[in-house]
């Protein structure tokens, strides 16, 4: 990466609890020590890549994803920190409650099980005050809460909220992953409630 002397960059000065990496290390597997992780998931029996990064499985068949296939690349997560551990102060409740939600354990961050698209698969840290840092398609970086990751408008890459019918985008409850409640006022009048958040949606493989 031609850091010279160091890949300190790439290791949060927080991430101090290397509890699960050891255990992977003493079951044989091997384990991942930084702290930052690029957005990818696995590609989908159909042979969809969902993004953000190319795919070459274990037939070296190569299933390539490029950046302008990103839709609105301005809220859709590149680089995500992720969790490394199961500390209270590191993970999320969810995470903590459901252990197949799992520690990042290589460089790359998985927010949706691609054969259960609505199942969260890894989730972001805690460990900035409730927050964890993540860089953007189109270039910047950001604090954002861990629910931020398990919104398919923010960790979908292909997802396009434009395409959705706006009964899809209608609140239904005030409670669930990745909602915080708030709701603002649509243009049709008083009875239309527009979320502030969306639910985990499937990823489209047609925007």
């Amino acid at each position: 990466m031609g850091t010279k002397a160091t890949t300190n960059i790439f290791h949060c000065p927080r991430d101090i609890d290397n509890t699960q990496r050891t255990i992977r290390e003493n079951s044989g597997r091997d384990a991942y020590y930084y702290s930052y992780s690029f957005n990818s998931s696995d590609v989908s029996r159909s042979g969809v890549n969902p993004g953000m990064t190319t795919v070459v499985n274990h037939a070296r068949t190569v299933f390539p994803f490029k950046l302008d296939q990103v839709v609105a690349p301005a809220r859709k997560i590149m680089t995500a920190e992720g969790i490394s551990s199961l500390l209270p102060t590191e993970a999320p409740p969810p995470a903590v409650s459901n252990l197949s939600a799992g520690c990042v354990t290589s460089g790359g961050w998985v927010p949706f099980n691609v054969s259960t698209p609505t199942k969260i698969n890894n989730y972001l840290t805690i460990r900035h005050d409730g927050n964890a840092n993540v860089a953007f398609a189109h270039g910047h970086v950001q604090a954002v809460p861990w629910r931020f990751g398990t919104l398919s408008n923010n960790a979908a890459p292909t997802f396009n909220r434009k395409s959705m019918h706006r009964s899809q985008l209608q609140k239904t409850s005030r409670t669930g992953p990745g909602c915080n409640n708030k709701s603002r006022r649509g243009r049709r009048g008083k009875g239309s409630r527009i979320t502030a958040c969306y639910p985990s949606l499937p990823f489209l493989e047609k925007n």
